[in-house]
């Protein structure tokens, strides 16, 4: 089923990659980032699920742009979702690090990797003190926004119906990850 996030980060992304809004414009363009401005003061800019403050890691809307392809853009400063299974992380099944594409901070294990049963890959342990949810409601799904703690870069959905020992499920998109796998030369 297709909630209405989806729908919309559907039809946002076809605008964007058919260069219909402002932000589809080239990385070297000093035009507007969207329409709908959200930056902080002195002009840097945070995810829009992430909480009003400042990150270590903070970067213009044209540092972004220059940093990041089109769907990393959307997915970490604007806060939308990849499709579901989209991401070859999702079966990734080598043992290695999964860091955060915004700021390359270190985020996941791929011990504490998962089959969540979602499409995206799926987590039961971030490395410590490297994400943040925000404190309010959860979103109708019972999720909460996930973000990067160095660079407030969204990531993807908390849950609270994972496995043990943490019984949280972190939902992350795969775009929003690097992978280093630590024994490169084995194949997936």
């Amino acid at each position: 089923m297709l909630t209405r996030r989806l729908l919309l980060s559907t039809a946002l992304a076809t605008l964007v990659i058919s260069n219909r809004l402002p932000f589809a414009q080239a990385a070297d363009d000093a035009g507007p980032v969207s329409p709908v401005q959200d930056t902080l003061p002195g002009g840097f800019e945070r995810s829009p699920g992430a909480p009003e403050k400042s990150f270590p890691l903070m970067r213009t809307p044209e540092e972004w742009r220059k940093k990041l392809s089109v769907d990393q853009y959307l997915i970490l400063r604007r806060g939308f979702d990849e499709m579901e299974a989209a991401s070859p992380l999702f079966r990734e099944k080598r043992t290695g690090t999964y860091k955060c594409v915004g700021c390359d901070q270190e985020l996941f294990l791929g011990s504490s990797k998962y089959d969540g049963g979602t499409g995206w890959p799926s987590f039961f342990m971030a490395v410590e003190n490297s994400v943040e949810s925000n404190d309010d409601e959860p979103n109708e799904e019972g999720g909460r926004e996930l973000h990067c703690s160095r660079c407030g870069s969204h990531l993807g959905m908390v849950f609270a119906d994972g496995p043990p020992p943490t019984g949280l499920r972190f939902r992350v998109n795969g775009t929003a990850l690097n992978f280093f796998p630590l024994n490169p030369s084995r194949k997936n």
